[in-house]
């Protein structure tokens, strides 16, 4: 049998910003002071195993250690359990267990053997934890815990606006007109960061009425252009266009609100949009450029377009317990996040059932953009938001009955141990209302490097993150979390519709100090 490392990390977070250099407690369940607490199986060295031969009830691998040693902070805390498995065909469920109160603090099951991320708060400075491993039974193989490491949590730069130690201070505004044009800067936007060496910047973003619109491009006709700032997005040179719109092709008519990822690896720069031919129906394409420079033409993949509508979301919403209805389809506004490890690159993207009008984030991974998976690994086979994150809760915002219908268009900014996501959450639908219709951003974290499944993102404390002043949809749009690494500095962008028609790209960069939140959106300081 195949034997498969598993690592399965427990998210122990609280509401306050803590070092994650302190020290590291490692717990061996089959040694004596542990493993006297299992019921079922037997020691191997210092590991614990059960093997289904033997036991396929199901049940507990192992508990206890019954710890002390976390009771003189709130956190946050990170668990890690290492697991071993040998033809291993079950799921498994960890938690975290606060012995002296009776309270499961909180808990995972996975069916495959990858990383699970867990969030609690230890409110109650609990001197008696449990980091608790279930099996299922009716399955096959064996099954080894190898050890338990507890740490404090890395929350990372972002961590000191999610604890409310920093706020974002408005530093800079533009409209970007279509080249050698006066007007259209309202509609180019779909803006995409990348920060580069030195302090420069890279932006990416849709670029309207550059030519006559051929008659048969019914509605969109839209190329991408790179621009670069090296003043914090104050100034910004002119726009270069990247990709074309090419007659008889997937983006005869449109390329837009895309994302840029450079691969040092192998130097080479990837773009994926969403992208329009004749056909008028959006799907997304690929486009790659070698060099360390984007500024010039991208090839497009010859499999364009490389993911058609519906074409992941009818896996990801396929089963039972999904959240998010079969019918969803429109993968768009990607965000490539990361390459990881593997060399698989991770995307996430909005969806939309036209059927029930509620909107989606999912994820996949891929290796070439043309293959891909949305299940195994780190990924959750589900949607990582939905309805049931700000539905089911008490926003401060008068969403109209039945209230919030889901997600959009998100960013993910990884800093430290976690996953930020700021995402569109409107009520009515994801299709921009001229009125009576509110959109506002919200704010949720996971423990990298899993993807949490929805709803089982950890919430920010001030919901809806960004408020918008306008109450008509689309009233904030393509809002972007990035991180310049050579100014050591958190930024966040938005666009808002105010004052309309063309609003404003707004810049704003994380300063020490709590601020004013919500964040609210409306027309920028003159």
């Amino acid at each position: 049998d195949k034997m498969h490392l598993v690592w399965v990390f427990v998210l122990l977070f609280a509401g306050h910003l803590s070092s994650a250099e302190s020290t590291q407690h490692t717990f061996f369940p089959g040694q004596e002071l542990y493993a006297k607490y299992h019921h079922s199986g037997w020691s191997v060295g210092s590991a614990w195993e059960i093997d289904m031969q033997s036991n396929n009830t199901g049940g507990c691998l192992t508990y206890g250690p019954y710890s002390s040693l976390f009771s003189d902070s709130v956190g946050p805390y990170r668990v890690d359990f290492s697991l071993l498995s040998s033809g291993y065909t079950g799921d498994v469920s960890v938690d975290v267990y606060d012995a002296a109160n009776d309270h499961i603090l909180s808990q995972r099951r996975t069916t495959v053997m990858d990383t699970v991320s867990l969030a609690f708060s230890n409110t109650r400075l609990s001197a008696s934890l449990e980091f608790r491993v279930f099996y299922s039974g009716n399955t096959t193989g064996s099954l080894k815990h190898l050890q338990t490491t507890v740490r404090l949590a890395d929350q990372g730069p972002f961590g000191k606006f999610w604890n409310k130690q920093s706020h974002f201070e408005f530093i800079s505004k533009n409209l970007f007109n279509t080249t050698g044009k006066a007007g259209g800067g309202g509609a180019n936007v779909g803006y995409y960061f990348v920060p580069w060496s030195n302090g420069t910047w890279y932006l990416f973003h849709r670029e309207y009425f550059y030519q006559p619109k051929p008659s048969y491009c019914k509605a969109d006709y839209a190329r991408i252009v790179v621009t670069t700032s090296n003043d914090e997005g104050r100034t910004w040179t002119p726009e270069v266009p990247i990709i074309a719109n090419v007659p008889n092709s997937p983006t005869e008519c449109a390329v837009v609100d895309g994302a840029a990822f450079y691969d040092a690896e192998v130097n080479r720069w990837h773009y994926l949009g969403q992208c329009l031919s004749r056909k008028q129906r959006w799907n997304m394409c690929h486009f790659y450029r070698d060099g360390s420079s984007p500024l010039g033409p991208f090839i497009p993949n010859t499999h364009n377009p490389v993911v058609v509508g519906g074409q992941l979301f009818s896996k990801i919403c396929s089963g039972k317990g999904k959240h998010c209805p079969p019918t969803t389809r429109d993968e768009g506004t990607p965000d490539i996040v990361l390459k990881d490890h593997s060399g698989s690159f991770i995307v996430t993207f909005h969806g939309f059932d036209y059927v029930s009008h509620v909107g989606v984030r999912g994820v996949a991974s891929t290796k070439d953009f043309v293959h891909w998976e949305v299940s195994g690994g780190n990924l959750p086979n589900d949607v990582i938001y939905s309805l049931y994150d700000c539905r089911n809760h008490h926003w401060n915002i008068s969403y109209k009955a039945p209230g919030c219908i889901g997600g959009g268009e998100g960013t993910i900014i990884v800093s430290g141990d976690y996953f930020y996501q700021l995402i569109e959450s409107p009520d009515v639908t994801l299709e921009c209302l001229p009125k009576g219709q509110w959109w506002p951003l919200g704010l949720v974290r996971t423990l990298a490097p899993h993807w949490a499944p929805s709803p089982q993102w950890e919430q920010f404390s001030v919901e809806p993150a960004v408020m918008p002043t306008g109450h008509h949809g689309c009233f904030i749009q393509y809002q972007r979390l990035f991180y310049d690494a050579d100014r050591g500095a958190v930024y966040f962008e938005m666009w808002v519709d105010d004052p309309a028609p063309n609003g404003w790209m707004q810049i704003w960069k994380l300063v020490p100090g709590p601020g004013k939140l919500p964040i609210i959106a409306t027309k920028p300081p003159a």
